[in-house]
């Protein structure tokens, strides 16, 4: 799954499915005291990027290390990674 394109022509956002799979499995086995939104008055929703590095290193998935205790298993350098004769 990608989301998005940057302006380097690489997804803004890119998981494999079986990490979304853990990473939704991450988030419903964790206690809700381990969620910040939880301490703030009247928090409803908790927001992480979910996604395989990336070159652009746009996005950090720390927050859903920290908390839920993910990080991506699947490398999608293949999907981004230019071959020499396109350099």
């Amino acid at each position: 799954m990608a989301v998005g394109v940057s302006q380097e022509g690489l997804p803004a956002l890119a998981v494999s499915y079986a990490d979304a799979g853990r990473a939704i499995d991450a988030a419903l086995a964790a206690p809700l005291r381990a969620f910040p939104s939880r301490s703030a008055a009247g928090g409803r929703f908790e927001v992480f990027f979910i996604s395989a590095p990336l070159p652009h290193g746009r996005f950090s998935t720390e927050k859903a290390a920290a908390v839920l205790g993910w990080r991506a298993r699947d490398r999608l350098e293949s999907y981004f990674r230019r071959p020499a004769s396109m350099l």
